[in-house]
């Protein structure tokens, strides 16, 4: 899910009430479609696109927009869903992890949007979800941590299905 960029697709099969996330990125392939729900993404994002104007225009201090922002949902407009490779590096993510449908590996090479965000409608004119550095979801820094290691996962997973059943 962090390797990747994703954007809103509403009204699908022509009805308002069927939603999700596709991908936005170079990998945005219309014959083996890869999607997400809204359920899935808004634990790592924010739909927060004033906090990441603020980082994209260089400001020094935007912490008057960290706790703004509400939950991630695809029927909320057209943005992009994506995370700077730099954060996913210093989050642990290992180098060398092929990045928003390219073959460009994870190595923080500064052209991220240009990749994650390739196939938004009007690239220009779609904002970004969430800061990008990193973004402001609830559960991110889990995302990541389940991101890094699976084992991890699997066994955080195993402790919630024998609590819950």
């Amino acid at each position: 899910m962090l390797l990747k960029g994703w954007m809103p697709k509403n009204n699908v099969n022509g009805r308002a009430d069927h939603n999700y996330w596709v991908r936005s990125d170079s990998n945005n392939n219309t014959e083996t479609l890869e999607m997400m729900l809204t359920s899935d993404l808004c634990l790592a994002y924010k739909f927060n696109p004033e906090l990441a104007a603020c980082r994209r225009n260089g400001t020094l201090d935007c912490s008057s927009y960290l706790k703004s922002g509400t939950y991630l949902n695809a029927t909320a407009g057209s943005c992009c869903a994506w995370v700077n490779q730099g954060i996913l590096v210093r989050n642990g993510l290992p180098t060398g992890l092929n990045f928003c449908g390219t073959t460009t590996s994870l190595n923080n090479t500064g052209n991220d949007r240009g990749f994650c965000c390739k196939n938004t409608p009007r690239r220009t004119f779609s904002p970004d979800c969430d800061n990008i550095g990193p973004p402001t979801g609830p559960a991110f820094a889990s995302i990541a941590k389940y991101a890094i290691s699976e084992k991890v996962w699997l066994n955080d997973y195993l402790v919630a299905w024998h609590t819950g059943t």
